[in-house]
């Protein structure tokens, strides 16, 4: 699942097309991060990736309220993710949360930067994520198939933290998509993650494209392990795209 886009044609004088039209993307990107005032790539509200990739000259914004209660604290977050195609292949997003903690803490957090490349169009895809300021980094491979009206992604990853003693987390990931009412495309993941031991999760919940640049979405999930089985949270968003 790609959300809709609309794409920009770029002009160029005193530079070589294809460097300046790199230089506009990317700048694109940072300074409607600034203008707004503020895991990546996988199109909301499911947190398992998708093949698809932003397109040229294009920006897609992604705008997330996540509210998280784990029986003992509840915490929220807004979530700005920023994504422009580099290549037909190639897409680079940037993405900072607002975090809000249940005793009224709150501020942003690191800045996380990430690429996602295509190897077999509408297949296979590998993404690369990396936090400012921190060692660790996140490499994930992505599968996606369409069989009729359903559509099915399948996630593998790996994070480091960048120190040799920690054990690596390797993260799962699995989420369909089916249209319903001709607009409206109900979604539904488990997600887990694992070092010492693994913790499920589970998200259902629907996207809804307003026009061919805005789309809404929401979902609602849980813990299924025993480490995690008081956790309930949930999700609101918008994807925009100019």
């Amino acid at each position: 699942m790609t959300c809709a886009l609309i794409t920009t044609d770029w002009t160029t004088k005193g530079m070589k097309e294809g460097d300046w039209t790199m230089y506009k993307r990317v700048m694109g990107v940072l300074l409607v991060l600034i203008l707004v005032g503020q895991p990546v790539w996988a199109c909301r509200p499911l947190a398992t990736n998708d093949c698809g990739t932003v397109e040229v000259d294009a920006i897609e914004m992604e705008i997330g309220v996540d509210w998280v209660d784990n029986g003992n604290e509840r915490n929220s977050a807004v979530n700005v993710t920023l994504t422009t195609g580099l290549t037909k292949r190639l897409d680079f997003a940037v993405a900072i949360p607002y975090e809000i903690n249940e005793s009224g803490e709150q501020g942003l957090s690191s800045a996380e930067l990430g690429m996602k490349f295509v190897l077999v169009r509408n297949f296979i895809s590998f993404t690369f994520g990396y936090i400012l300021g921190s060692p660790g980094y996140t490499i994930n491979s992505i599968l996606s198939k369409s069989i009729g009206l359903t559509t099915i992604h399948f996630n593998l990853g790996f994070t480091s933290t960048g120190d040799v003693k920690e054990a690596v987390i390797t993260s799962l990931g699995g989420a369909i998509e089916y249209p319903v009412l001709k607009r409206l495309i109900l979604v539904g993941e488990v997600t887990a993650e694992a070092s010492s031991t693994i913790v499920w999760e589970m998200l259902i919940g629907a996207y809804l494209p307003v026009s061919e640049s805005l789309m809404i979405d929401f979902g609602v999930g849980r813990g299924l392990s025993k480490e995690n089985n008081s956790m309930l949270k949930g999700t609101l968003g918008l994807t925009y795209a100019f």
